[in-house]
């Protein structure tokens, strides 16, 4: 796959670059462990997004990925810090810790006046986790409920949000108009051979145990893959570098879906960037990954940068399947 080349003030004026076209809203399904502030990554330089505490969150390395989030809800395991409750030591230890992580990678919050809550730092609820399983599905299906029924639907999920995206258009047969699937695996027991080797039945007897609400004979990706509804677009995105992710388990997923020749499919593979910080770790996989999205998005009638598209579309090209 060639690369976008490097243009001087690209990544300087991005920022300045005007979205065209409207009416379409994004659904945004997190990763593990992440709060809804995962998704400022996507969202601009300055532009950020409104959390559910009322919250502005901005990520000053953030991509031009979404235009016009929807979060609807927080996911069933994460745990806000109450404001209040600073002085707690449990509550300030995770306070410390998320300023650390969020001063690093360039998140701010800011406002919230609206709830006692903020999504500043998180905890969570172990025993409601899900690895894109049952109450995923139902977590998904609630944010879809809460979209508009004419508004253009692009569903964006990363990593266990992809996965779970990816079987709840399957379980539900969504009607939207392009699903992007970042670092999505083809099964979970696949993810832990690939992480852990020899001893990933161990580990994954063991997560099994702690997470309660992952079934081992659940639904995954690779089990629904027939029940994709037809005509959808699907853009995968992975790294060679992904270890906790393997490429091969989205590139396997990716070409299953192609094969059966009712879907248009793509599969960007980036080269030096590891899970989740595909638009972090490396210049030139951001603006492959950034480019590619907009090129995606105008080639299928959505908002988009038509700076942006304009550069992606050889490379949107070589990624089709």
């Amino acid at each position: 796959m060639s690369s976008i080349q490097d243009k001087s003030s690209m990544d300087s004026s991005v920022q300045l670059m005007k979205w065209e076209g409207s009416g379409a809203k994004t659904l945004f399904y997190q990763g593990m462990y992440s709060s809804q502030t995962q998704l400022a990554k996507y969202t601009g330089k300055t532009r950020g997004f409104i959390a559910t505490t009322g919250e502005h969150v901005i990520c000053a390395n953030g991509m031009e990925a979404i235009l016009d989030p929807h979060i609807g809800i927080e996911l069933q395991e994460v745990i806000l810090c109450n404001k209040k409750k600073w002085n707690d030591p449990i509550t300030k230890m995770q306070h410390v810790f998320a300023h650390i992580a969020n001063h690093y990678y360039g998140f701010k919050v800011t406002g919230g006046d609206l709830s006692e809550v903020t999504v500043a730092a998180h905890s969570l609820d172990i025993k409601t986790i899900s690895i894109a399983q049952e109450s995923d599905f139902e977590m998904h299906k609630k944010k879809y409920d809460l979209l508009a029924n004419d508004t253009d639907i692009i569903l964006y999920g990363v990593s266990r949000g992809a996965a779970t995206t990816f079987q709840a258009t399957c379980l539900y047969k969504y009607n939207v108009k392009l699903v992007i699937l970042e670092g999505c695996f083809f099964s979970v027991p696949e993810v832990f051979k690939n992480r852990y080797g020899v001893a990933s039945s161990h580990v994954y007897s063991f997560a099994k145990w702690v997470l309660s609400n992952h079934k081992e004979d659940g639904h995954s990706p690779a089990s629904l893959i027939n029940e994709f509804p037809e005509q959808i677009p699907v853009a995968f995105i992975t790294s060679k570098i992904d270890t906790s992710v393997h490429p091969e388990s989205t590139r396997k997923l990716a070409k299953l879906l192609a094969s059966r020749n009712k879907n248009p499919v793509y599969l960007l593979e980036l080269k030096k960037s590891r899970h989740p910080h595909y638009m972090f770790d490396d210049k030139e996989d951001r603006r492959n990954y950034e480019c590619f999205l907009h090129a995606l998005y105008k080639e299928y009638q959505l908002p988009h940068i038509p700076e942006l598209a304009k550069l992606g579309e050889p490379l949107l090209q070589q990624c089709k399947l």
